[in-house]
């Protein structure tokens, strides 16, 4: 006891701060660090027309293009993708979700739902998307939710417009 009394009347306020600023400094970049090492994807809708419905053997097929951006400082990769439209009553309905490939003239013209898609940290990537309905017509219009999971098992959703 007798040592603490002497040293906080032999401290002074310029030794205090030596000591406290660089502490409270080094903590807050540690919880930050900490909090950074999160992962973190962001979906967006691109903007325009970039989701189309067209007919299609197995009914109706949604295509579009998503961006997804890793917002974190560690690499992500998209794991799986879901998705759901919208019924006029309401209610959602899973459609199936699968690797397609997209051939024209014996040629490999395009993949969607391409699984594992790397991110690097900080950086973005555009995704095209498809998947099929089996609506008998094609509607003018349909909401769709794509929801696309990460490799560390979090997911991530957006909703779109897709017109014919």
């Amino acid at each position: 006891m007798e040592i603490i009394k002497s040293w906080w009347q032999t401290a002074s306020l310029w030794e205090a701060v030596k000591f406290w600023v660089p502490t409270l400094m080094s903590a807050i970049a540690l919880i930050y660090v900490i909090y950074d090492r999160r992962p973190h994807l962001v979906l967006k809708a691109r903007k325009g027309e970039w989701f189309i419905l067209r007919k299609s053997d197995k009914g109706v097929t949604f295509e579009g293009v998503v961006e997804v951006y890793n917002a974190g400082n560690r690499a992500n990769a998209i794991r799986e993708y879901r998705f759901e439209r919208k019924e006029p009553a309401g209610g959602w309905v899973g459609l199936k979700s699968e690797l397609f490939t997209l051939e024209e003239n014996c040629k490999l013209k395009g993949t969607f739902n391409v699984t594992p898609l790397m991110l690097a940290p900080y950086s973005g990537a555009e995704v095209r998307v498809q998947t099929t309905s089996n609506l008998s017509r094609i509607p003018y219009e349909m909401k769709v939710k794509i929801e696309i999971q990460d490799i560390f098992g979090k997911w991530y959703s957006v909703d779109v417009i897709a017109k014919a």
